[in-house]
């Protein structure tokens, strides 16, 4: 009974997902791309903000999460995202607000994603493979509570295209 109400709850989030990135992303079909983990294989996770091309003693706000419920909403989150491929020019993501991510999972690697919020309009999601992605879901942070301040170094890293 249970397998099949989250079956079904998860249909319908990603029906009304794809419906509604459709409307503004344009003629290409969005596609969910799973990440390869679920919630329980994440120990901790790091979130940092910073503004994208941010390099040298620039700093991060930095926050590390090891509550379960806020680390299974942030995998769902990514696992039921409806993207589209996308590229953006390299002047249209300087100064941008970045959310990196990093999940530390239990056999030891690690998964780094970002989002890049261009404009209130798109949110630009890399992966540490560099491949883009782009979404209506999201939104950028103004700051994070009780953050500390990092090397944006520290962040992950997202390559130019």
């Amino acid at each position: 009974m249970r397998q099949r109400a989250s079956r079904r709850r998860r249909f319908t989030v990603v029906t009304l997902g794809v419906l509604i990135a459709g409307v503004g992303i344009g003629c290409t079909q969005p596609v969910e791309q799973p990440i390869g983990f679920g919630p329980s294989d994440v120990v901790k996770m790091e979130v940092y903000l910073y503004p994208y091309g941010a390099s040298g003693d620039a700093a991060a706000q930095y926050l590390e999460v090891e509550d379960k419920r806020d680390i299974a909403q942030w995998v769902r989150f990514f696992d039921y995202l409806p993207i589209v491929a996308a590229e953006f020019a390299e002047n249209t993501l300087v100064g941008q607000e970045v959310v990196g991510l990093r999940f530390h999972l239990h056999e030891g690697d690690s998964f780094e994603i970002s989002q890049v919020f261009i404009g209130g309009e798109s949110v630009l999601i890399v992966q540490a493979d560099e491949s883009r992605w782009v979404s209506r879901y999201g939104s950028p942070l103004a700051s994070l509570p009780d953050a500390l301040s990092v090397d944006v170094s520290e962040a992950p890293r997202i390559g130019t295209p």
